[in-house]
């Protein structure tokens, strides 16, 4: 059941609308469903979106649950929108609001920029980094840090214990 007096339904910010993470997903698409089909107005906000499969339960969940809801706000241009239309969802719901960490960063960023060229790698199973990746992406980040003269510099994005970047 929505909550009585609720006009609208938030999911904000995650990469959590994926395969690898479903378990946080269906229920989010569970509740967004509920409150589409109570007529509230819903909305998805700072997504990012994929990899699924297509033949897999998180797949239909998005087929059913996301063509209803108002808005969809993703992260990026290149997969997003593209997977929104797949299931099904009109082109007018669809919004790229870039990432929202973007902002952040230029607001603490220094008055003149570095030289290094910073790189974070997820090196997570769901992240689908294999060792043959790696070596491709060494190879080409050295190759482009040899060319521009820039240090290579590790950016951990999560410090989080089960998926600590930096390690």
């Amino acid at each position: 059941r929505i909550v009585p007096g609720v006009d609208l339904v938030v999911a904000s910010g995650g990469g959590y609308m994926t395969d690898p993470f479903h378990f946080y997903a269906l229920p989010i698409l569970d509740t967004l469903g509920l409150a589409a089909r109570a007529g509230r107005t819903t909305a998805l906000l700072g997504q990012g979106l994929g990899p699924f499969d297509p033949d897999g339960v998180l797949w239909r969940r998005l087929r059913d649950v996301l063509p209803r809801v108002d808005q969809i706000h993703v992260r990026e241009r290149r997969v997003g929108p593209g997977l929104l239309d797949t299931v099904g969802v009109a082109p007018e719901r669809v919004f790229v609001t870039g990432d929202d960490a973007i902002p952040l960063a230029r607001e603490f960023a220094p008055s003149s920029p570095g030289d290094a060229l910073g790189v974070n790698i997820r090196r997570m199973g769901y992240a689908q980094i294999d060792q043959e990746i790696l070596a491709t992406l060494r190879a080409t980040l050295a190759r482009v840090a040899a060319a521009h003269r820039a240090p290579l510099l590790s950016l951990p994005v999560s410090v989080s214990p089960n998926e600590a970047d930096h390690v």
